[in-house]
């Protein structure tokens, strides 16, 4: 039984240290895009299942939204991605997003980082 038990932790630390960290839920399987901007912001954006989840940079996020990290649901759009949640609507069309807060634009210009 213990050679059982050290055997799973061993293989527990070897999966987990080779990727680095154990990858959360919401990017497994996602399709990610990391968007920078021209005051500094980076979005990085993790598309699954209709929705998108929002990793945004700690120093700007935390002054204007109070947190760095959003799940957004996609919303109708004419033209482009839309996706909302709480007031907070993240943007993309082409190699471009921005990020609204309660009807104002707050990070705007981001490109697609190649």
């Amino acid at each position: 039984m213990i050679i059982l038990i050290i055997i799973v932790l061993f293989v527990t630390y070897v999966v987990v240290t080779s990727e680095g960290y154990p990858k959360p839920s919401w990017e497994v399987g996602a399709i990610h895009a990391s968007f920078a901007c021209p005051e500094g912001q980076t979005i990085d954006a993790y598309f699954k299942d209709k929705k998108v989840s929002l990793l945004i940079n700690e120093l700007v996020a935390d002054k204007i939204f109070q947190s760095h990290f959003f799940q957004l649901d996609q919303t109708i759009s004419a033209d482009g991605g839309r996706y909302e949640k709480n007031g907070l609507v993240f943007w993309t069309k082409g190699d471009g997003a921005f990020v609204q807060k309660d009807g104002t634009t707050t990070i705007d210009n981001c490109i697609v980082k190649k």
